[in-house]
């Protein structure tokens, strides 16, 4: 019975990876340098399909900042410590701030409790706009210029397709140590260790905008790489991935 594994980490992958499985699919095209270390004679392929498709299609960043409550123009950065909200949510706002940001979207997930000690915290601050869950995740981060964020994973990832500057800042714990090497070592987020580091990421990422990445979308899909391996038996040779 051929096995398959869905890799959405960028990094950490022991647990992901391991040479009995027929074929990994992998979302970060960086991840392959690791699952081949782990399992050399299993096949890798980076593909689309295990992030959201709605970040595939042209954005409506516009319309968002609309919803939320987010001024037309100006800078954004979000602050976001995943569907649990952790980190130092604050820390980063205030950093935020201070790096001259423009608004500050500060999201709390789904914890109410973490929402209700952050709104009355910055209440007498127009630049931060307090949010819950956000279910329009592609249009916000299409609308902002920086994501800090603490719990890596595919958010990291979708604000890289849509052309966000990414900071890993206010959890640091676990896997996510790992995953913060990995980010270091790849180029693709920068990594703060306090507050101090973190005002001075948001700056440097706000002097230079990124752009967002395509190349994803033409990516193979994991539906049809999991019906080929079923289909075939072997999954058809595949490019090493590489980032334009």
């Amino acid at each position: 019975m051929p096995a398959v594994s869905a890799i959405t980490d960028l990094a950490a992958l022991r647990y992901w990876a391991h040479p009995g499985v027929d074929l990994h699919l992998i979302t970060h095209p960086e991840s392959e340098e690791e699952v081949r270390r782990i399992a050399p004679a299993s096949a890798v392929v980076a593909v689309r399909g295990l992030t959201s498709a709605a970040f595939y299609p042209e954005p409506d960043p516009a319309r968002w900042r609309r919803l939320a409550g987010i001024p037309p123009a100006g800078s954004l950065i979000v602050v976001s410590g995943g569907g649990w909200a952790v980190g130092d949510l604050g820390g980063a706002a205030e950093a935020a701030l201070a790096a001259g940001g423009e608004t500050v979207a500060l999201l709390c997930g789904r914890s109410e409790e973490v929402r209700t000690r952050m709104e009355p915290r910055f209440a007498g601050e127009p630049r931060v706009v307090v949010l819950g869950f956000v279910d329009r995740m592609s249009d916000m981060l299409a609308a902002a210029d920086v994501l800090v964020h603490s719990t890596a994973g595919l958010t990291v990832l979708e604000a890289i397709m849509r052309g966000c500057r990414v900071v890993s800042y206010g959890w640091g714990r676990a896997h996510i140590r790992a995953n913060n090497d990995a980010f270091r070592r790849h180029g693709l987020a920068a990594v703060a260790g306090d507050r101090g580091e973190l005002t001075a990421a948001i700056r440097a990422a706000l002097a230079d905008p990124a752009q967002p990445d395509t190349s994803f979308a033409s990516l193979p899909s994991a539906a049809s790489e999991v019906l080929r391996l079923a289909h075939e038996g072997v999954p058809a040779p595949a490019p090493r991935a590489t980032r334009r």
